[in-house]
Formats: structure tokens, C-alpha cells, sequence
């Protein structure tokens, strides 16, 4: 899509604002010009994401007709559960103690992790840098959102979710599911079963205040405990699905080039604090809450990471014909497509330099912005800047640094997944070697 787009408006020297998709079954409108973006995004109850949220549930969760009635119940109203979750999990992942109590607990997590890589010898630890990443944030978020009672603490509920994963389209588009999709099925059964037994043993009670709230929300709509454990799945492809991928390129874009990582640990460095424990050893602390404000550098690879790696498209459902911008004729029945490589990529909306607020996708935009989006960036930087400040990370193979093919990304993942690992070496840094704490002061209870 992105090529192609691009290629078209290149050669014929202009760009058509949308362009209209024919397909046998449905008619698609992709959103080509910018502008429009927003004029799409207001119309949020009409040309809604809801709609695709309720078959969703169905398709690919699994979730019961019974539930699947009460999510397609009342689409454009405020009383529809799936419309009414939104602003409470805005309200919860907001900055503040909430997000606060989720940042240290991954924080707790991941320094643990850490510490595993630190040798006394100062020898390097191998390992797969993206098997080894994706591990880490998935149980560091998991930790943090699903709280002590975490199913994702069994290697078989993390191994049933890495089959599921990749899955997500085809058991969203398959009308035979156990012979096209098999495993993935069998998979998404055993994490329904294991959410079963976290809902049934009071997980939510010592969860995150997003597990806590959505789970009270949709018990009040009336699911049944197998349709809200199915949901328990759907919450862990919010979380985990983009937030490992952005992490593991970040850190490749990072350690991959020098001048980066020089500036970043620089900043990092200046944030850092030194003090001695009562025996006398130095230790080294980071306030992560700093890293918002005091980390330009670090925040600015996350955006540009995002912008670049970024594929997956936002796609719409149109409930109601609907004339956008007074001109532009919306069929009820149609899919709307927001082509995020493309309003990455376009210099007719970024120029040659700066940044677009209405043009980065990475999080959504509009009534559907991702209600998450504070809770992955502070986790996803917090890892890195752990992972700068304590080690040297090389790859294995010649210590250079390749960039990875991404052809076999699967179609719904939200970033490039890269075909192959990258073998690398970690070795502790000679001011990494010390005992550091990784704080957030502003964590305190919910």
C-alpha cells in the first residue's frame, strides 16, 4: 500500500484527496490526503471503529452470539459497551498514580531481567536481541496490567499467545477456522480457559486500575465469564501487540548507530544520580519520571521509530451515508481506510523536515486515540534507557549492525517484524557493573 501509493502520486505529479476501491463484496475509500484525517475523525459515531471492535469479538475471540448481540447493541450510542469503555480507559491510563503504579511494576520487572546479563566477570551474555525483547516486555506489561495473579507467568499461556498472535487475520476472515486455522484456535481456547481461571480466582481485585475498570465495565453489560475472560485476550493484543516490536527497533536504531547512542547516553548520564549504600557501595539511580521532560533525544527516536516502522492501517466502518467535507459521498456499508505508511512517509504532509501531529498514526488520532499510548512510550523508553545506561550491546556476527528484511511481517501486525534474529553480545558496562535502582517517586498508591 505504501509503495504503491506513493509510486502513483510521484509519477502522475499530484495526489487524489481519496480514492474509491470497488472489491466485489464491499467498497473501500482509502484517505490519501492529510487533510482529511481529521474531517474522518470527527465523524467517530458514524464512520466508527466500533462496528469492527463488536465482529472482532466474535471472529476472532471467540466471544458468544449473546455477547456478540450486547457489543453490536445501540453502535452510536454512549450506553454500547464497547463506546462507553473508551473514556474509562482514558481516564485510568492518563498520566497520574494509576499509570504511575503500572511504569514501576514493568520497571521491577525489567530491572530483575536486567540484572540476569550482568556478569561478575564482565564477560559478554549472548542472546537473540528480538526473541530476548519480546520476552522481557511481555512480561513486564503483563505484570503490570493483569497484576500478581498474572496468567502470562506460565511458559504455556506465553507459548499459546505467540501462536495466536500472528493469527489474528486469519481466524478474523476464516469461515472454517478449525481446518484453516487449527493451532491458532487451539491456542486462543487455552488463553480462554487460563483467563477463565484468573477471573475466577479475583485476578482483576490486585490487577492495574485498566483491568480493575474495564473488567467492572463489562460486567455490568452482562457478559458471561467465558465472553469476559475472551476479552482478557483482546486486552493483551492492546498491550503486548505493538509495545515489543517499537521497543526491539528502537533499540536497534539506537545501539546501531554510534552518534545516537552517544547522545543518548549523554542525557541519560546527566539524569543519573550517584550515592553510596550503608556498606559503602556505590549505587546508581534513574527517576524514570524524568525521561518525559529530560529526555528529548530518547523521545524523539521513539517518534521517529514509530513513524517509520509503523504499517498497520486505521480502518472504519461507515454505519450511515455520510458527505465528508461537503463533498466527498461516504456509502453506508463501506470500509474507510487511513493508510498509515503512506501519511508517514508523505512529504506533501511533512515536507522535508518536522513533524505533522495530524499525519503521525502511530497511536490513532481522534475520538479512537490509544488510550494506552502513555503506559507503552514510558515503558518502551524506560527499557531502553535501562538497557543504555547499564550495557554494550554488538552483534555476534562480524560486530556490524545489518538492517533486517521485514517481508514476512504478518498483516495485522501494528509494526515491521523483523524475518530473521539478531544475534547479539551484552556486556556490562564498567558503570553499569554497580547496583542501580530505576525509580518513579510518583508512584505511589492508586
Amino acid at each position: 500500500m505504501k509503495s504503491h501509493s506513493d509510486k502513483v502520486s510521484r509519477k502522475r505529479g499530484n495526489r487524489f484527496p481519496i480514492y474509491t476501491l470497488r472489491l466485489p463484496t464491499v467498497r473501500v475509500y482509502i484517505i490519501h490526503a492529510t487533510e482529511l484525517i481529521p474531517a474522518v475523525q470527527r465523524q467517530w459515531r458514524t464512520v466508527s471503529f466500533t462496528p469492527i471492535m463488536a465482529n472482532a469479538g466474535r471472529a476472532v475471540l471467540g466471544v458468544s452470539q449473546t455477547g456478540t448481540d450486547i457489543l453490536r447493541k445501540d453502535l452510536t450510542s454512549d450506553s454500547n459497551p464497547v463506546v462507553g469503555l473508551l473514556p474509562i480507559l482514558s481516564r485510568v491510563m492518563a498520566p497520574g498514580p494509576s499509570l504511575d503504579c503500572m511504569v514501576r511494576r514493568a520497571a521491577e520487572i525489567m530491572t530483575t531481567s536486567m540484572d540476569r546479563l550482568k556478569r561478575g566477570d564482565g564477560a559478554p551474555v549472548t542472546i537473540k536481541l528480538y526473541e530476548w525483547t519480546r520476552h522481557e516486555i511481555l512480561m513486564a506489561t503483563t505484570e503490570a496490567v493483569f497484576g500478581p495473579k498474572n496468567p502470562y507467568q506460565e511458559p504455556a499461556v506465553e507459548s499459546a499467545w505467540r501462536t495466536l498472535e500472528p493469527s489474528y487475520l486469519s481466524l478474523a476472515l476464516s469461515p472454517l477456522k478449525p481446518l484453516t486455522s487449527p493451532r491458532a484456535l487451539q491456542a486462543r481456547e487455552f488463553l480462554a480457559s487460563s483467563f477463565i481461571s484468573y477471573l475466577e480466582n479475583n485476578g482483576p481485585a490486585t490487577a492495574s486500575a485498566f483491568i480493575r475498570e474495564a473488567h467492572a465495565h463489562n460486567v455490568s453489560h452482562g457478559f458471561t465469564t467465558d465472553d469476559l475472560a475472551r476479552f482478557e485476550i483482546g486486552h493483551s493484543h492492546a498491550v503486548i501487540g505493538s509495545t515489543a516490536p517499537t521497543a526491539w527497533w528502537l533499540l536497534w536504531h539506537v545501539y546501531s548507530d554510534p552518534v545516537v547512542l552517544g547522545e543518548v547516553r549523554a542525557e541519560l548520564e546527566e539524569l543519573a544520580a550517584d550515592s553510596l549504600d550503608p556498606l559503602g557501595e556505590k549505587t546508581r539511580s534513574l527517576d524514570l519520571s524524568l525521561l518525559t521532560s529530560h529526555a528529548s533525544i530518547l523521545q524523539s527516536a521513539l517518534k521517529e521509530t514509530l513513524r517509520v516502522h509503523t504499517i498497520s492501517p486505521a480502518v472504519r466502518f461507515c454505519l450511515e451515508d455520510h458527505l465528508l467535507e461537503g463533498k466527498y459521498l461516504l456509502r453506508k456499508g463501506a470500509l474507510v481506510i487511513v493508510p498509515q505508511p503512506l501519511h508517514h512517509s508523505s512529504t506533501f504532509a511533512w515536507g522535508e523536515k518536522g513533524h505533522n501531529h495530524v499525519a503521525f498514526r502511530a497511536f490513532g488520532g481522534g475520538h479512537t486515540l490509544c488510550p494506552g499510548r502513555h503506559f507503552s512510550a514510558a515503558e518502551i523508553v524506560a527499557f531502553v534507557a535501562m538497557m543504555v545506561l547499564r550495557f554494550d550491546v554488538a552483534p555476534k556476527k562480524a560486530g556490524k549492525w545489518v538492517a533486517p528484511t521485514c517481508e514476512k511481517t504478518p498483516m495485522v501486525a501494528s509494526l515491521q517484524i523483523p524475518d530473521e534474529d539478531v544475534e547479539v553480545e551484552v556486556r556490562a558496562r564498567e558503570n553499569g557493573r554497580g547496583q542501580w535502582q530505576f525509580v518513579s517517586p510518583g508512584a505511589g498508591k492508586e
